[in-house]
C-alpha cells in the first residue's frame, strides 16, 4: 500500500471500527496505575515507530509516521485504551513481528531494510486479511498508525492543507490532481 492509498483509507479508519474505540470514546476507562513510560520498552517504541514509518514514510513534502512518534502515541492508546484482551494481542503481536522477521530474513525487524520491511508487512496485511479473528495484531498496528499520524500535528499541518483559523466556507474549492487534501 502506498502512501496516498494508507491516506485515502484513513476516511474509512475513521468512519469505521478502530479497536479499542469504544474506550476510548468512552474516555478511556481502564483502571492503569503505573506510569505510561512504564507499559513499553524504548525499543518496542522503535520497533512502531518503524512499523508505522514503513507504513506511512516521509516523502520530499511530507513528513512520516516517525515525525509523529507514532510509537508514543500507540503506547499511550494500547495502554490506557484498549482491553487487557486487546492489549495482550496488541503485545504477543510485537513479539510475533520479530520471530516473523527472523523466520524471514534472520534479522529483527528494525534491522531490516526498507524494501524487507515493506514486503514482510505486506506478508502480515494478507495475514490479517485472512484471519478468521478481527483483532489482529497487525491491523492494529496499521490502524493506530493512520490514527496517529493523521492526528498528529505533523500529519494535520505538514501533510494536508491547513488553516489553524478557518474563514468563510468555500464548498467548491479545486483540487488539483497530486496535491494535498484539505482537513
Amino acid at each position: 500500500m502506498n502512501r496516498r492509498e494508507a491516506i485515502s483509507a484513513a476516511s474509512i479508519l475513521l468512519g469505521g471500527t478502530i479497536i479499542g474505540v469504544e474506550a476510548f470514546l468512552s474516555g478511556c476507562t481502564n483502571k492503569n496505575t503505573g506510569e505510561v513510560s512504564d507499559f513499553l520498552t524504548v525499543d518496542q517504541v522503535n520497533i512502531l515507530d518503524e512499523v508505522g514509518e514503513t507504513i506511512l514514510p516521509a516523502t520530499d513534502d511530507s513528513p512520516g509516521a516517525k515525525d509523529a512518534k507514532i510509537g508514543d502515541f500507540m503506547k499511550v492508546i494500547v495502554r490506557d485504551c484498549y482491553s487487557p484482551e486487546e492489549q495482550e494481542i496488541f503485545m504477543t503481536g510485537l513479539d510475533k513481528l520479530n520471530d516473523f522477521s527472523k523466520k524471514k530474513y534472520n534479522k529483527v525487524f528494525v534491522k531490516l531494510d526498507s524494501q524487507e520491511k515493506h514486503d514482510l508487512l505486506l506478508d502480515l496485511e494478507k495475514e490479517a486479511k485472512e484471519s478468521p479473528d478481527d483483532k489482529h495484531y497487525y491491523s492494529m498496528f496499521k490502524q493506530l498508525t493512520v490514527w496517529g499520524f493523521m492526528s498528529s500535528e505533523a500529519g494535520a499541518t505538514k501533510a494536508f492543507r491547513h488553516v489553524d483559523v478557518p474563514g468563510r466556507y468555500d464548498a467548491c474549492i479545486p483540487l488539483e490532481p497530486g496535491g494535498k487534501a484539505w482537513v
